[in-house]
């Protein structure tokens, strides 16, 4: 996939010019968590009120898992408008059980709606790596849900790693070219 790329960096801080969509997962609770969220929130607060109103207003509104909220958050000349998609690909937040709170088949259809809105306004698309909390393995599967979820789309995506990240087995194995495991056939 050749308009993908990993960069180091903070998904706030996005490598492009032109409009952009910095993409992150929110949980189906509205609880505003994660590192990224809260940098987002530091950097873009409408992005954190916009979706506590979305959340709050769920009986009238579109929320729940695979829903994508965008909000326009900045815009400081005419090619330069950055929006911020919440994808509610997450139920819950860390279950006792130990199961995965994010939905992989919500993740991709949260994806594919981001993807074709950044067709629609040309932009670019920035998400950091996302499901990662702490040792989790999930990356290369969440790797391969962006491949086929925004493969398609003739738009730049970048994928903003930490320097931890960089070093350590998640991203050594996210760039492996392997069947994806999170598709579910019906038989």
């Amino acid at each position: 996939m050749k308009n993908l790329v990993f960069l180091h960096g903070s998904v706030a801080d996005p490598k492009s010019i032109g409009p952009q969509i910095i993409a992150h997962i929110c949980n189906d609770l509205g609880i505003w968590s994660g590192r990224n969220a809260r940098e987002i929130a530091r950097i873009w607060p409408r992005a954190r009120r916009e979706f506590e109103l979305w959340y709050r207003d769920r009986s009238r509104n579109d929320f729940g898992l695979g829903s994508v909220q965008f909000v326009n958050v900045s815009k400081t000349h005419v090619n330069r408008i950055v929006r911020v998609a919440k994808m509610v690909g997450q139920r819950g937040t860390r279950h006792k059980s130990g199961a995965r709170p994010i939905r992989f088949d919500v993740l991709a259809r949260c994806l594919s709606q981001v993807a074709q809105r950044a067709m629609r306004m040309q932009a670019s698309v920035h998400l950091p790596q996302l499901g990662l909390n702490g040792s989790d393995q999930i990356w290369p599967t969440i790797v391969e849900i962006i491949k086929d979820s925004m493969g398609r789309v003739r738009v730049a995506i970048y994928v903003y790693l930490t320097p931890a990240d960089v070093s350590g087995q998640m991203f050594s194995g996210a760039i492996q070219s392997r069947r994806p495991q999170w598709v579910q056939t019906n038989k």
